[in-house]
């Protein structure tokens, strides 16, 4: 997973569209996993959306990337209730 990232603090001038890679992601349709893994903490965390609650009416929940909790393996667990995304209006 780490092998496709760009490392941290390179630019190019000659390429400005390739920035440093901060987050990889990988999805595993045959397990209902999607896996996480960060380029500023030390190991890979996954989400698996069998025990995500998807139905309508249950409260909007997110996990928190951005604490010192270091996820590692199963994260499904850590979920926390958020208030819902407010999208833009003109």
């Amino acid at each position: 997973m780490r092998s496709i990232g760009v490392p941290l603090g390179m630019a190019d001038e000659d390429h400005p569209n390739i920035s440093a890679t901060l987050w990889r992601t990988i999805a595993d349709n045959q397990t209902n996993r999607y896996y996480f893994d960060s380029s500023l903490r030390p190991s890979v965390f996954y989400v698996d959306l069998n025990e995500v609650d998807f139905n309508e009416g249950v409260d909007v929940k997110q996990l928190d990337c951005d604490t010192d909790i270091n996820y590692s393996g199963d994260a499904s667990a850590h979920f926390e209730v958020a208030q819902p995304f407010k999208f833009m209006t003109k």
